[in-house]
């Protein structure tokens, strides 16, 4: 899966590894309930892509986590959801930013550290496909970065009580995604184009 601009090559030198939201709360908050793609499918994929990342000294890696304000949030600061999940959880110099809204821009250091690294590509995986990802590839394309979302390392729930499933979600997120000119790329295309 390739779409969207063609022109796109994911290259560590320019390109930064934006991880927004993967937060064990985010999971368990919906006990269980269906995702698409399938945890240990999304798990896979995103790992791979931070080994690709880690692989080359001085990759700009960022992880985004959410910091509700409210103490009974499963994601404020303190509660267990709070946690990074296991297989995404950041490395000795990664760097962490933390965000109160859907989009990781806003009102966070996000942009001062994407030009510091003197990124051009925003590569973004994470949760949810049509909510937090969403936001942040629009935030980042109104701000000038190319913007690429591997569809295979995000993952989002359906909404029993408006009859969506998640299947139903995350399809209409990737089509929102791709409507918006964002380009779509699977993991094992940008594990190619890295080398790997």
């Amino acid at each position: 899966m390739a779409t969207g601009s063609q022109t796109i090559t994911v290259n560590p030198g320019d390109t930064a590894l934006v991880l927004v939201g993967l937060q064990q709360g985010c999971r368990n908050f919906h006990q269980g309930a269906p995702m698409v793609p399938m945890h240990t499918q999304l798990a896979g994929s995103v790992a791979a892509l931070l080994a690709a990342f880690r692989h080359y000294l001085g990759s700009c890696i960022v992880h985004v986590r959410e910091d509700q304000s409210d103490p009974e949030s499963f994601l404020h600061p303190g509660q267990p959801g709070h946690q990074f999940e296991t297989w995404a959880t950041p490395a000795t110099g990664e760097v962490v930013i933390a965000k109160t809204t859907l989009d990781a821009f806003l009102v966070t250091d996000l942009q001062a550290v994407l030009e510091l690294y003197r990124i051009r590509t925003v590569l973004l995986v994470g949760y949810t496909t049509e909510r937090d990802v969403h936001a942040t590839a629009n935030s980042a394309q109104l701000r000038g970065y190319q913007v690429v979302v591997v569809p295979d390392a995000t993952a989002t729930w359906g909404e029993p009580e408006a009859r969506v499933t998640a299947l139903d979600a995350w399809q209409d997120g990737i089509r929102t995604l791709q409507g918006n000119g964002v380009t779509l790329k699977a993991t094992n295309v940008v594990l190619a184009e890295l080398g790997g």
